[in-house]
């Protein structure tokens, strides 16, 4: 008997040493380097040359996201998207990643029911229609990979942060099912994650989104997610320009132009902040990531404060409008990169800049809150 116990403890020490580095179920490796492990996040103020402490940082993020929720959030749950007052559910996921990143667990759960309300209950894949209007009528039922993947990343965020509740507020539970969908329906037979259900032979970049893929596999147990997030990097090294790291809005899988998309424009800006998270967050688990960073965010550093808003891929700027949702979205990026003078330029330049109004104040409002906490050090996992 004795020998029978002694030998059951040996077993399970054998399994808590290797339950200490996998996942039990696949084998998922756990990162062991960047935020993920360390539980600290860099932030631009505390560099040398910040004009802002991080103090007047935090504070600025909270002004962001109280704008957001003046000016895009409806009493209802909808994120009005200000450009032609439609609700998509790129906008939806936005506002459930800010509520639960500035810990509004009342902002976040009225955003998700409606969310859950109109888009995902009235979706035949069980996914997110991309479009309603504002009393959330279906426009278009074809779901939108980027959304979803935010949302369900929001949900994970929210169960870790507040626990769990009753459905629909059973926030991992609903994540899991999301994700289960995203694989059914919206991923080739390699696992390339495409436009969406209907276009599977369209890839963009932007959707691509390699931090959040390592923690579902992490939280799910399946390492299908890093072989997503390889291919992601895989599909980025076939697109990009080899001088200046531009990616098109829309690809082939084997890297060539659509025939339309061709440009680094309003989707393909959200590249690099994509990739940034996965090296800041999980710091050298792909070595791509801060090569490609300092590349292209070596491209606009030095017109931190005059690039425009559109290029071709070998850097011609084709539209001169200076953007803070382009600005929120680099300074961000920066700080994935190795060049402390482009963050502090970028931080700088973005905490000067004012609220945005106008029509077009959806995509900008958005993008200064995702910059702002990314280069204050403020967008963290839970």
């Amino acid at each position: 008997m004795r020998i029978l116990v002694l030998i059951l403890v040996l077993f399970l020490s054998g399994c808590s040493v290797q339950n200490s580095n996998y996942n039990s179920q696949n084998q998922v490796n756990i990162p062991k380097e960047g935020s993920y492990a360390s539980g600290t996040y860099p932030s631009a103020a505390a560099l040398s040359g910040s004009s802002y402490t991080q103090a007047v940082a935090d504070k600025k993020c909270a002004e962001a996201w109280a704008y957001f929720k003046q000016e895009l959030l409806q009493p209802s749950g909808a994120v009005s998207r200000t450009d032609d007052n439609t609700v998509v559910s790129e906008g939806q996921s936005y506002g459930m990643m800010l509520a639960v990143q500035n810990n509004d667990q009342a902002a976040f759960d009225k955003i998700w029911l409606w969310t859950k309300t109109h888009m995902q209950d009235t979706n035949p894949y069980g996914l997110f229609s991309w479009q309603t209007d504002s009393s959330g009528e279906v426009l278009s039922y074809e779901p939108a990979p980027d959304g979803e993947e935010m949302i369900a990343m929001a949900l994970y965020f929210a169960s870790h942060r507040w626990g769990n509740k009753a459905a629909p507020y059973d926030y991992s539970v609903q994540a899991k099912k999301i994700l289960d969908n995203i694989l059914k329906y919206e991923m080739t037979s390699d696992y390339y994650l495409t436009f969406n259900v209907s276009d599977k032979n369209i890839f963009n970049l932007s959707y691509y989104m390699p931090a959040f893929y390592r923690l579902f596999a992490i939280y799910t147990s399946d390492n299908i997610w890093n072989t997503v997030a390889k291919n992601g990097y895989d599909l980025i090294d076939r697109s990009k320009n080899a001088a200046t790291g531009l990616v098109p809005d829309w690809s082939n899988k084997d890297g060539s132009l659509q025939s339309t998309g061709r440009d680094f424009y309003y989707d393909a800006m959200r590249v690099p902040f994509q990739v940034a998270l996965d090296a800041v967050w999980f710091g050298a688990t792909e070595p791509r990531a801060k090569t490609y960073l300092d590349k292209i965010i070596g491209f606009f550093g030095p017109q931190y404060d005059t690039f425009g808003n559109r290029y071709s891929l070998g850097g011609t700027k084709t539209r001169d409008d200076h953007v803070v949702s382009w600005i929120g979205s680099f300074a961000g990026s920066a700080m994935g990169g190795s060049s402390n003078t482009d963050k502090v330029n970028f931080f700088n330049h973005l905490m000067a800049q004012p609220l945005p109004t106008g029509q077009y104040r959806y995509y900008e409002i958005c993008w200064l809150n995702f910059g702002l906490l990314m280069a204050s050090g403020n967008f963290r996992i839970y």
